[in-house]
This record gives C-alpha cells, structure tokens and sequence, in this order.
C-alpha cells in the first residue's frame, strides 16, 4: 500500500471522522502512518482503488485488521476483496487477529464474518463518535 492510496479511496460516511477530518495532507500522513505499522494492502478493481487494509501489530503474536472500503464496489470486486482478506487473514503470521465495526454498519458487519472472525462483545460509546461498536476476533 502507497500512502496516497487512502488519498484516492472514496470514503463512505463511517470513514469520515478517521480520515477526512485530517484534511488531504492528513489523509496522507495517515495512510503513511498505517502502511509503515505493519502489513497493509491496496485493492483495485478497473483501474480504480476499491479499498485499503492491513493489520497493525500489538504484540508478536497479536494485530488490529482494518480495512477502508470505497462507498459503492460493483459485485465481482467484493467477492475478490473477501477472498484476499479472508486468505491474508488465514495465512497472516499472528495468531489473534481483532476487528472493531460501527454496530450501525450491516454490510461491514457481514463483511467482517465473511472473512472468519466472530463477534466477541459490543462496545458502547467507542471512540470519538462515541459509536456502539462490535469487537471481532479472529484466533489460530
């Protein structure tokens, strides 16, 4: 993953407190900041960035995936994108792998399942929104 990849992404509304709210140099200084924690990955479906993601590390043993999606991806992309997640995750070096998703977010929720993890606890008032949030796990 480039910095300037999350630049291009086409956010949907639940990215927007995390990369928006930086403004464009801060986008980039945030993508910058996320490919050089660790694994991360840019997807592109004709000739167009479709999504960002990658794992930031805790422990040896232990890392944070996440992932930023464009707003509308046609069909086949999607199916591509959990595919690669789903074998990245299943073939990543940590043994625990944890996700946090917005509870308001159903199709984000079902992507999350989609790739292997499952749902482990609902999280009230998280982060800077304050957002209900359902933490994943995912363990080897």
């Amino acid at each position: 993953m480039l910095a300037g990849d999350v630049v291009q992404l086409g956010l949907q509304a639940s990215q927007i407190s995390e990369f928006e709210a930086f403004g464009r140099a801060g986008i980039m200084d945030k993508g910058r900041h996320l490919a050089e924690l660790g694994d991360a990955w840019t997807a592109s479906y004709a000739g167009r960035i479709v999504a960002c993601g990658g794992f930031l590390e805790q422990h040896p043993h232990e890392a944070v995936a996440w992932i930023a999606i464009a707003g509308e991806i046609p069909p086949a992309a999607s199916v591509s994108l959990v595919r690669f997640c789903r074998r990245e995750a299943a073939s990543s070096r940590y043994e625990r792998l944890e996700a946090l998703v917005d509870a308001g977010l159903p199709k984000a929720l079902a992507f999350v399942e989609a790739i292997g993890f499952s749902a482990v606890a609902t999280l009230r008032k998280k982060g800077a929104d304050r957002a209900t949030q359902v933490m994943f796990e995912r363990v080897r």
